[in-house]
């Protein structure tokens, strides 16, 4: 049969091109935001796509699935097929894995009374049973591929990745934009602070403080290292380097040695990747756990491994405590399932090897039936309206308007689900995670499409291709259960997992209309533009049409300090709103930490001022401090010569105010258009809250 591709009209190719290179085009020059529109005036595809408007984020979307149909044409479907049996364990080798499953189940039974340490070695007991099951070839392919791995390009553009990162995340006045994620940090300062065992009380409703251990918190602390915000962002770079080296492996399991590089930049460059060192809670973990448990299926099911499957069974068994995973261990069981089912064997002997740290495991992660109804009391029957907690969570709302925002109904049964299925190719704006109009970058959506649609027309005839399906629909449904009018794409970070793959496929499809002799270049070539295309996405693009928080602006603007005293304002000590993270988010993120001062607290920092007279100091608040509490009124009452300073965000939707207190020339450290400078005379004679 003649190959399809090549008795197609030369100008549906071409046609595809210009069609996803439009696509790609206009991610990077996007419509600024608008006004919602009322309720009533709104549109299914105006709800899933708010403040955007409905016809240009629809043609974008016809642009790339036209184009992707286009390429996506052909006879085969180039993906890799390596099945490579492995070798048999001894019976020794079986006799002593079941007896550290034996001694694991038994620690298992007295979880109650482990230490702190004896937490952390009950787990690294769990994969004892597969370690004495490897052979001497498990043991000599382990060692050369770790030896062989640095030679590897992957581990060159992770090195990369992390040099051009890190810098970049530390210390950046985006973090301060996830204010919700910092219950993460509160959660690892009482694992700190207390005796807590962590395999049985946890913080989250039905879980335990298991993945605690996985961001490494027992290592913080004293004895160990000081806790920082800064340590958890280098906790969150380590898992995601490994974890990008295990795409990288994935992928020459499925699509072949040649796109490995390509799978890499796109899972590194996606603003879904990029937004995790910016937050202190663990998102990491979905991906990187769910990389391990892929990896061991495949492992079994194409060597045949007895070691991976007696590893895989308690990493299974564990997924419930690091829930972000889930979907990729569905996925592994149906698949070693599914071999199994279908003629796989083993002994009776490996089968009891796998099933005792099953249950130590099971034991220890698997929720009781009141802790799932407290789970799904907390993430499904919880609703709110994103853009009102939003608003409320970076200061430009009353912290009241939070409890409204979860009050609000939902808008229509339809909307999650379908926002849901889009989410590979376009999401809601959310300035909260830092994600404009994709989670991915325009190059490597475009190749998800492609590889989409491959799999799409050989669904019929390629098993690879439905498991590659099955793969991207599990990592999606978790967050079709969204606590918000909108999917919760975080419960859905697996889905890196599957867009990395399919952009390589659709990689390899993209290739194969050069020449032989360029194909590899050409690979090159779209990895390349996948980097590029996510850093003017995430660093350039998105700041100019998402909103900042009030304490991002006020990091961004203070980042040259006055010779006295710079400190935030917080609501009275005896409201509770610590869900608000003030005083964490001041004293972390910034290079300098900024004082947080409660507003009940004004009288008693009045004198300390005031002593030091020669000295200029700088105070900030947020818009919502400023309408509840008339802020600008109580501080020119005691410092009427103040200069007062509204600073706006990039897109002019969000602002925070500034006082300028003693006789110093300081300024906000932003571009002149981004502030505006009035006296406490002239805001007495302005609206009020406006300093104008």
């Amino acid at each position: 049969m003649p190959n399809r591709s090549r008795t197609l009209p030369r100008v549906w190719p071409v046609t595809g091109s210009l069609l996803l290179g439009a696509f790609v085009a206009t991610a990077l020059f996007p419509p600024a935001g608008s006004e919602l529109p009322s309720e009533a005036a709104r549109s299914l595809f105006a709800r899933i796509f708010p403040e955007v408007p409905s016809c240009w984020m629809a043609l974008r979307l016809l642009l790339l699935a036209i184009g992707a149909w286009l390429l996506s044409r052909t006879d085969s479907l180039p993906v890799a097929d390596a099945p490579d049996a492995g070798v048999a364990p001894t019976s020794q080798q079986v006799g002593a894995s079941i007896a550290a499953g034996i001694v694991a189940l038994a620690w298992a039974l007295g979880r109650e009374q482990l230490s702190r340490a004896g937490q952390v070695a009950f787990l690294s007991a769990l994969l004892l049973p597969a370690s004495l099951l490897l052979s001497s070839r498990h043991a000599r392919d382990l060692v050369g591929r770790v030896a062989c791995g640095p030679r590897r390009i992957e581990w060159l553009l992770v090195a990369l990745w992390l040099a051009w990162r890190v810098p970049l995340s530390l210390h950046a006045p985006r973090a301060a934009d996830l204010v919700d994620t910092w219950l993460g940090f509160q959660y690892v300062q009482e694992v700190v602070a207390t005796p807590r065992n962590l395999l049985v009380e946890g913080f989250l409703p039905g879980m335990s403080g298991l993945y605690l251990i996985l961001q490494g918190a027992p290592a913080f602390g004293a004895g160990g290292i000081p806790l920082s915000f800064t340590a958890l962002q280098l906790v969150c770079f380590a898992w995601i380097a490994v974890t990008a080296l295990g795409v990288a492996r994935l992928t020459r399991l499925w699509i072949g040695e040649g796109a490995a590089p390509l799978a890499v930049c796109v899972f590194l460059a996606a603003p879904l990747t990029l937004m995790m060192p910016l937050g202190p809670t663990p998102y990491f973990l979905g991906p990187g756990v769910g990389v391990a448990l892929l990896l061991l299926a495949e492992s079994v099911v194409r060597r045949r491994s007895a070691a991976a499957l007696v590893a895989l069974a308690p990493l299974l068994a564990l997924s419930p405590a690091v829930p972000l995973a889930l979907p990729a261990a569905a996925f592994a069981a149906v698949r070693v399932g599914w071999t199994i089912a279908t003629g796989m064997r083993f002994s009776r002997a490996i089968a009891v090897a796998a099933a005792l740290p099953l249950l130590a495991a099971a034991w220890v992660a698997v929720p009781r039936p009141a802790a799932m109804n407290a789970m799904v009391g907390a993430y499904v029957e919880k609703h709110g309206e994103w853009e009102g907690l939003e608003r409320a969570l970076f200061g430009q709302a009353t912290p009241i308007d939070v409890v409204r925002a979860w009050e609000a109904p939902l808008a229509g049964p339809l909307d999650v689900p379908l926002a849901g299925a889009l989410a590979p190719f376009a999401v809601a704006r959310t300035a909260m995670r830092g994600w404009g109009d994709s989670l991915f970058d325009p190059l490597g959506t475009a190749l998800l499409a492609i590889g989409a649609a491959l799999c799409l027309q050989f669904a019929l005839r390629a098993a690879s291709a439905r498991w590659l399906l099955l793969l991207l629909a599990l990592t999606l449904l978790p967050g079709m259960t969204s606590s918000f009018d909108r999917p919760s794409i975080t419960r859905m970070n697996t889905l890196l997992i599957p867009a990395s793959l399919l952009a390589a496929l659709g990689g390899r499809r993209v290739a194969e209309f050069v020449a032989p002799a360029f194909r590899k270049r050409a690979l090159a070539a779209l990895a390349v533009g996948a980097v590029i295309g996510g850093a003017l996405l995430f660093d350039i693009v998105n700041p100019r049409i998402l909103r900042a928080s009030w304490l991002s602006l006020v990091i961004d603007a203070s980042r040259e300090r006055p010779d006295g005293r710079t400190f935030v304002l917080d609501y009275p000590s005896t409201l509770d709103v610590s869900w608000l993270h003030v005083a964490r988010i001041a004293a972390q993120v910034p290079r300098q930490p900024i004082e947080t001062v409660p507003i009940d607290g004004i009288t008693e920092l009045t004198s300390a001022l005031d002593a030091v007279r020669t000295a200029t100091h700088a105070v900030f608040w947020s818009p919502a401090l400023e309408a509840d509490r008339a802020v600008t009124a109580s501080l020119c009452a005691r410092w009427p010569r103040a200069a007062l300073f509204r600073i706006d965000d990039r897109p002019r939707y969000a602002h925070v105010f500034a006082a300028r207190i003693g006789d110093g020339d300081w300024t906000p450290a932003l571009p002149a258009d981004r502030w505006v400078a009035t006296s406490c005379e002239a805001a007495r004679n302005a609206t009020p809250g406006t300093h104008q």
